[in-house]
């Protein structure tokens, strides 16, 4: 092989090949349904994390990270992210050399000489004024910017998986204690119409009785709709079919309320919430791309040189030459676009404060809703043992003798009336304590949990 074919040959091995990647839409309900929460793939990868169920038991974190694994988002910032790491890569190249090439013929002259000039130049740019400095800041910033965003992505999709799974364990003891009170509640619907019958009750008690059985039984029925709409809801936030967790036993992972705030001076947890919210990162990483952008166009009003030396065969004679020269040369020294891009920056300034100021103004009052909730839940423990109290003194009376079996029901309605409010009050204090954790963006249930880099 000649030395010619065989620089040719290495060029063209030297560079990329367009190869297609064509979709097929059939595939994706199959591998929707194939997903699976014993797939060996996915409990190698729990391993890895140092994360799996207890026993048969899935907790919000364990499922976080099975959200991690499947949900495709991740997969397209990822991709984004490494196609800004890319653009990094590019922003160091300079411009490159090129060849340019002339040939003329002389049509009058003598005929001694050869009528042929021909030309040979490379012509070179060089950049002046920091212009490849802006370039690579900006695909920085770039770049800083798409990591920002898959991580706030993962930490959104674990967030939303742990919320979910609550509302579902919320959902499913709401129905538990529906169905309590409609069975206390339908109880009474007897024992009020023999009352009646012995002439002891007004003609309006049966009516309201079987009115509240009635209100019960529905509650308990939108209750059970309200839990398998949960259920279905959280396997869409899981990215798993629902037969997957429709029958799966779920843990909520602790939330002790918020006297764990108590214990941080509130600069403290204004410091953590600010440098980890994605609000503020976001905002941060603007700023950078505004401050590159107006870094490239203070550069840009200085014109690059140009040089191309080259050789020129002149009807016999042999020349070279050295040309140069400066194009683009900017007479209004690109103050429009430095001016337009200073004020981008002063905006992008201002969108930074003005997260911060968000995040401070929403640490602050999701403190304080928790701290209002968390004094609900021991006046409530109060009435729930009071009412207990009076539920075993009505029975007490029963065995002696002193009232009848009505009295009895009605109490243990009661009974179940006062530990459903207390119920909704702790609800209500783990929401607030998880609002108030995901404020901070902290998840202290898990507080060694490595999770896996986005």
């Amino acid at each position: 092989m000649s030395r010619r074919a065989l620089t040719t040959a290495l060029l063209l091995a030297s560079c990329a090949h367009y190869q297609p990647a064509p979709i097929d839409p059939s595939a994706a309900a199959p591998s929707f349904y194939a997903r699976r929460l014993d797939a060996p793939p996915l409990l190698a990868w729990l391993k890895e994390q140092g994360t799996a169920p207890v026993g048969a038991r899935w907790s919000a974190g364990a499922l976080a990270i099975v959200a991690l694994y499947y949900r495709p988002e991740l997969d397209a910032l990822r991709a984004r992210w490494r196609a800004a790491r890319q653009g990094e890569r590019s922003a160091t190249t300079r411009p490159a050399p090129g060849v340019q090439t002339e040939v003329e013929r002389a049509v009058s002259g003598t005929r001694d000489n050869a009528p042929w000039v021909v030309a040979v130049s490379a012509p070179l740019t060089l950049e002046l004024g920091g212009k490849r400095g802006g370039r690579m800041a900006l695909a920085r910033a770039r770049a800083a910017g798409a990591e920002q965003s898959l991580r706030a992505a993962a930490w959104q999709i674990a967030l939303s998986v742990r919320l979910q799974l609550d509302a579902v364990v919320a959902a499913e003891q709401a129905v538990a204690q529906a169905d309590r009170q409609a069975a206390a509640a339908t109880a009474l619907v007897d024992l009020v119409a023999r009352r009646f019958a012995e002439g002891t009750l007004p003609a309006t008690e049966p009516l309201r009785a079987r009115g509240e059985a009635q209100t019960s039984l529905v509650t308990a029925a939108n209750a059970r709709r309200a839990a398998s709409a949960a259920r279905a809801t959280l396997a869409r936030m899981v990215g798993l079919p629902l037969a997957e967790l429709r029958s799966l036993a779920l843990d909520a992972d602790g939330a002790d309320g918020c006297a764990w705030a108590d214990s941080l001076s509130a600069d403290s947890l204004a410091e953590v919430g600010v440098r980890q919210r994605s609000e503020v990162g976001a905002a941060l990483t603007s700023y950078a791309e505004a401050e590159a952008e107006l870094r490239l166009q203070v550069a840009a009003q200085y014109p690059d040189l140009t040089i191309a030396p080259g050789f020129i065969w002149d009807q016999g004679m042999h020349r070279w030459t050295l040309g140069a020269g400066l194009p683009g040369i900017l007479l209004q020294k690109n103050r429009g676009p430095i001016a337009e891009a200073r004020e981008r920056r002063t905006a992008a300034a201002a969108d930074v404060a003005a997260a911060q100021s968000t995040v401070l103004g929403e640490l602050e009052s999701v403190r304080e809703g928790c701290r209002v909730v968390d004094a609900d839940v021991p006046a409530l423990d109060s009435l729930s043992t009071s009412v207990g109290r009076a539920r075993d003194a009505t029975r007490a009376a029963y065995q002696r003798g002193e009232t009848g079996q009505l009295e009895v029901a009605q109490a243990e309605l009661a009974v179940v009336r006062a530990e459903g409010a207390r119920l909704e009050a702790a609800r209500r204090r783990r929401a607030t304590a998880v609002a108030l954790e995901a404020a901070a963006v902290v998840w202290r249930a898990v507080p060694s949990r490595r999770w896996p880099a986005p």
